[in-house]
């Protein structure tokens, strides 16, 4: 349970099939813990993550959050809303701009190889999930590996990860 409210009912009106309730709050409870949930495009959502894609998208996010998890949690939401294809650029441009906005923080530059590399595993976890609405932090759950940052090396060398030519192009992956 994430709330509870209490109210004492002053009043009933029927709206369309449906009845609007009026009343006074007599008692109220949250869990610090839990992330409220919001209706949105026939889909439940994590206010979460309505709040951090809003913060990201006008460049407000502080720095200090984005780390790996934020971007795995960038690229499953707009995978989720928009499908890979119509996520890919989001995700690419969306780093580019965070990252250029920030240049005086980032301390690694933008990586294509890095970017597709987790976009794929992301889809791929998403494709095998039983659950198809799934929060992010059940994804997470579900898909610790993710969280993993020497993932990439069981695909990628050190060397060519740390090439120019990964960094601006896609690298072939080499079988683990």
């Amino acid at each position: 349970m994430v709330a509870l409210l209490v109210c004492k009912a002053q009043a009933a009106h029927l709206v369309g099939d449906h009845y609007l309730w009026l009343g006074n709050v007599e008692m109220a409870w949250h869990c610090k813990n839990a992330e409220p949930l919001l209706y949105w495009r026939r889909t439940y959502r994590s206010l979460g993550d309505e709040l951090f894609l809003k913060a990201f998208e006008e460049l407000t996010l502080p720095y200090e959050y984005w780390d790996h998890e934020a971007h795995l949690r960038l690229a499953w939401n707009y995978i989720k809303e928009y499908g890979k294809e119509a996520a890919t650029p989001l995700v690419k441009s969306g780093i580019q701009k965070f990252n250029e906005v920030n240049k005086d923080k980032v301390k690694r530059d933008y990586h294509e190889t890095v970017t597709i590399f987790y976009i794929e595993l992301i889809c791929l976890a998403m494709n095998e999930s039983k659950v198809a609405q799934l929060s992010f932090d059940d994804f997470l759950l579900s898909n610790k590996h993710l969280l993993d940052r020497n993932l990439l090396f069981e695909y990628y060398s050190p060397d060519m990860l740390s090439s120019q030519q990964a960094r601006i192009r896609l690298a072939i992956l080499r079988t683990p």
